[in-house]
């Protein structure tokens, strides 16, 4: 099989190598270089990115020269599709400043996502998003804890699943599922909707709506 077209066949047997290693060298303060190599690297070829080719993987991306370098950048049509920014083992995702760093970069470069990792958590971010850091977060998947849902976290992360522009797709319908459910609390918080109850009175037999503003309430 040529470099780069393993594809997600191989990315369950690459995540249960990394999640063992991970676990083996917990606490060990391996750092960020050994964190890249023994644990990010063999995920993003079993994700399909063919790791030696310049143009598909740049290391220590710059868009300028004076820019700050992405640990990695990977490409599509010799231009970034997705930055991806990789921490040592041990250390603290859930610092603000790690995310806000790479959205940083991202938003400069004009790229869409990033992933931010220690090798065992991936986080996946939507840079472009008009909302606050926190809320640019799509998925988090940690190896270690629930290996079913980081694998099909970071299948989106796979070369394949770019092209298909799969992670724009997901994000505009899980932002209308999310609209959906605000707006049906709205209908209910903090008291239920004059409308609602009368709508749901006259759908419902037997029930009036005095019983059902109880039953909204949890008194009921």
């Amino acid at each position: 099989m040529a470099p780069g077209e393993e594809g997600t066949d191989l990315l369950p047997s690459a995540l249960r190598t990394v999640a063992d290693r991970a676990e083996q060298h917990r606490g060990q303060k391996i750092g960020e270089q050994n964190t890249k190599a023994a644990l990010v690297e063999p995920v993003l070829r079993a994700l399909g990115w063919e790791t030696e080719n310049v143009d598909e993987v740049r290391r220590e991306y710059k868009r300028r020269p004076q820019d700050k370098p992405v640990d990695y950048a990977l490409m599509l049509n010799r231009e970034p599709a997705l930055f991806v920014e990789a921490k040592g083992l041990d250390e603290d995702l859930a610092d603000r400043r790690w995310a806000s760093q790479i959205i940083s970069y991202a938003s400069v470069a004009g790229v869409a996502w990033v992933a931010l990792t220690d090798g065992d958590e991936y986080r996946i971010y939507n840079a472009h998003a008009p909302v606050p850091v926190e809320d640019k977060l799509f998925r988090r998947a940690r190896l270690s804890k629930d290996f079913s849902e980081a694998q099909e976290s970071l299948s989106l992360l796979s070369k394949e699943r770019m092209i298909e522009n799969t992670l724009a797709e997901l994000w505009k319908a899980d932002r209308i599922d999310r609209q959906v459910r605000e707006a049906v609390e709205s209908l209910f918080v903090p008291e239920p909707s004059p409308w609602l109850v009368r709508r749901l009175a006259q759908l419902i037999d037997d029930l009036t709506q005095g019983e059902f503003a109880l039953l909204s309430r949890g008194r009921a």
